[in-house]
């Protein structure tokens, strides 16, 4: 009897487990972008009356795309961006920064390297969903030839480094 109870009580366990966490497993699907890719090219925004895409910055940049939204990966990834990384992003580091703020069905683009740079609001759905992230801090790298380098999911104690590395690599 008392297996009995044992494997009912397991079984109910396990149910749960399945019932509470498969529906977000379903869910969980990485970006359609991989390293290897071809950066697909969007509207980034506007500045002084000129239209600027993403192919208006390949070619002669590294180019680095963060998808944030408001969870608190994406809020200590700010400041960690703001406290380290942000250091060798430079005008002349040939390093473009660009972070997208998903707010509800909108997106706020914001240039991170120039002092002027460009900021924009459009609708989230104008991002190609070649970009479309399942978790927030999101993180594309874009090499100088528009291949996509580096895809990073999730926040990570460690991604700082991680991205940090990535970019120097890159620029040597």
């Amino acid at each position: 009897m008392k297996k009995f109870l044992l494997f009912i009580l397991v079984l109910a366990a396990v149910s749960a487990v399945v019932y509470f966490f498969l529906p977000h497993i379903k869910n969980i699907a990485l970006s359609p972008v991989k390293p290897g890719d071809s950066a697909k090219d969007f509207i980034l925004g506007m500045k002084n009356g000129v239209l600027y895409r993403l192919s208006d910055f390949t070619g002669k940049n590294i180019i680095v795309i963060s998808f944030l939204n408001n969870n608190e990966g994406s809020v200590k990834f700010q400041k960690i961006l703001e406290s380290t990384i942000k250091k060798i992003i430079t005008p002349k580091s040939g390093i473009v920064w660009f972070n997208i703020d998903r707010v509800d069905t909108h997106a706020v683009i914001n240039e991170l390297a120039a002092a002027d740079g460009i900021t924009y609001r459009t609708l989230y759905s104008e991002i190609p969903s070649f970009y479309s992230f399942s978790y927030y801090p999101s993180l594309v790298i874009i090499d100088k030839k528009s291949i996509v380098n580096m895809v990073y999911s999730g926040y990570s104690p460690t991604m700082a480094g991680d991205i940090k590395k990535d970019i120097e690599e890159l620029t040597r």
